[in-house]
Formats: structure tokens, C-alpha cells, sequence
């Protein structure tokens, strides 16, 4: 049994032929680095690779997810979204690295359009595909949102009402 499982495992490997792109390790990554505290982000550190986290994580990688995306092109773990309405599709995908999200547009399966989604302090910033800003949110002290261009002119206010509405019906 023992040589049955190690050869399913070589063979996982070798038949994959593609190093994937590790997201449970960047997971396991992107956690220990989120914390604020140097001290507390040494400590799950230390904890993650005393405990074999890191070797485990980058073994279920190696082994399962990356040889999943090798064969269907999609990551299991990769958290992105996609939405098509005639001609016209938008993929969504979350950026761990930096804590945004890249959104992507194509009509007629050729690229249209790239942005960036950032969160700040005081809302959103969306950039273009070369890191120039479009567009930024910014929470007033009543609870709406003003979208500002570029430029800082005001392209549009969600007052708390329409804020609050469109948060129920995400939830329905």
C-alpha cells in the first residue's frame, strides 16, 4: 500500500510537469505577514515553519492543487470571479500580494480593459493597468460615499441610504 501511495504521489508530480503557483503557500504566506506587530509576525512565523505548515502547504501544492491547475488551468484555491453578459466578459481576481483586486474586461474574448481596485484608509483607488489613478472613494462623516475623479471633481454621491440598501440586497 505503502509504494502504491508514493508512487501515485511521484507520479502526480512528474505527469503535472508544472511548478503552479503555490496559492496555499501564499496563503500561509500572506497570513503571517498580514499581522501589524513585528514581534506577533516573527512568532507565526516560527510557529509555521517549527510546526510544518509551510512544508505541508507547499506539499498539498506540490502534489494536489498545482497539478489541478495544470490540467483544468484554474487553481482551486485562487479566489477570482467571472461574469459574461453577451459578448462581453469580466474576470475578477484577488490579489493577495497587495490586498487589491484586478479586474479585466473582453469583448469578444480580447482584452479591453485593466484595473486595479486598492482599499485605503478613506475608500478605494482604481487604477489603470499603468498605475495611474482613475477614480477614488472616500467615506464622509454621515456614512455616504463620494467617487472622485482623477482630477478630485465629484463624479458621483451614494447618500447612507442607497449605502445601506445596496449592502441588503448583496445579502439576499
Amino acid at each position: 500500500m505503502k509504494k502504491i501511495a508514493a508512487a501515485v504521489l511521484v507520479l502526480g508530480i512528474a505527469v503535472a510537469g508544472c511548478t503552479g503557483s503555490f496559492q496555499l503557500t501564499k496563503k500561509v504566506y500572506d497570513f503571517h505577514r498580514g499581522q501589524n506587530d513585528k514581534w506577533m509576525d516573527e512568532l507565526i512565523f516560527l510557529g509555521a515553519v517549527i510546526l510544518p505548515v509551510y512544508s505541508l502547504a507547499t506539499l498539498g501544492d506540490a502534489i494536489l492543487f498545482n497539478s489541478i491547475e495544470f490540467w483544468t488551468g484554474e487553481n482551486p484555491l485562487r479566489k477570482q470571479a467571472k461574469v459574461e453578459r453577451g459578448d462581453m466578459q469580466v474576470v475578477m481576481d484577488y490579489l493577495t500580494s497587495d490586498d487589491s483586486i484586478s479586474v479585466q474586461s473582453f469583448r469578444d474574448k480580447e482584452a479591453q480593459d485593466n484595473l486595479v481596485l486598492s482599499r485605503t484608509p478613506e475608500g478605494v483607488v482604481v487604477k489603470d493597468a499603468q498605475g495611474n489613478m482613475l477614480y477614488t472613494s472616500r467615506y464622509d462623516e454621515r456614512g455616504g460615499v463620494g467617487v472622485y475623479s482623477a482630477d478630485n471633481q465629484l463624479v458621483k454621491y451614494f447618500s447612507p441610504e442607497q449605502i445601506q440598501a445596496g449592502k441588503e440586497r448583496m445579502l439576499q
